[in-house]
């Protein structure tokens, strides 16, 4: 088992939890983060890289660093923030990782804290196809980023299926990056720089990741 809890600060009121495979984190990653936290005036925002995603597996996808590998790289992409935590629990567990397990435990170990699960847009179209999303849109509230437009639109299909959906509108600056797009120019051009933060890019190529 990783970490029992995240190391959150004292007094700590709203807490957004961000899970992601994170291969590798960049600055979309971040950025998502900051504008859920600030315009959610959130107290942290906890970073949980994904073990073993079970929507990755049924594709026959999986992450190309190792968990250790993805866990230091988020470390260090959120190293100058005092607001962003990284937490190694999915990572530790056996099994697939599924979303709803992940925050049941947080509820019943976080007693009196408010917990906010951010996901993007298009995370939010492939709900139903998650372990119990029932029980995530309506026991849990969720932070709905998006990168492109208003996500409203979305938010409002699912509460044609869920009226009772705890879901809450961010939009974020737009931000054309995916781990999918840095992987590819690491393989193709050996460069991602702006991409990700520079202790990122440098981990990545001094243990030759994604090569």
């Amino acid at each position: 088992m990783g970490s029992a809890l995240p190391g959150l600060r004292e007094g700590i009121a709203r807490l957004g939890i961000l899970g992601g495979t994170f291969d590798p984190p960049h600055f979309g990653h971040l950025l998502m983060a900051d504008s859920a936290r600030m315009e959610m005036q959130l107290d942290e925002v906890v970073f949980v890289p994904a073990g073993l995603p079970p929507h990755k597996r049924k594709k026959g996808e999986s992450p190309r660093a190792s968990g250790s590998q993805r866990m230091e790289m988020v470390k260090l992409a959120i190293a100058d923030n005092p607001f962003f935590q990284a937490w190694d629990y999915e990572l530790k567990k056996d099994g697939p990782d599924y979303t709803i397990e992940t925050l049941r435990y947080l509820k019943k170990n976080l007693p009196g804290i408010d917990l906010y699960f951010i996901m993007g847009k298009d995370s939010l179209e492939e709900i139903f196809s998650w372990k119990d999303p029932t029980e995530i849109l309506t026991e849990y509230d969720i932070i709905v980023v998006s990168r492109e437009g208003d996500p409203n639109q979305t938010i409002e299909k699912i509460k044609e299926k869920n009226s009772r959906a705890r879901l809450f509108p961010v939009e974020m600056p737009s931000v054309n990056i995916s781990s999918t797009e840095l992987r590819k120019r690491i393989k193709e051009k050996g460069r991602i720089a702006y991409l990700t933060p520079p202790s990122v890019e440098s981990y990545i190529f001094e243990n030759k990741i994604y090569f």
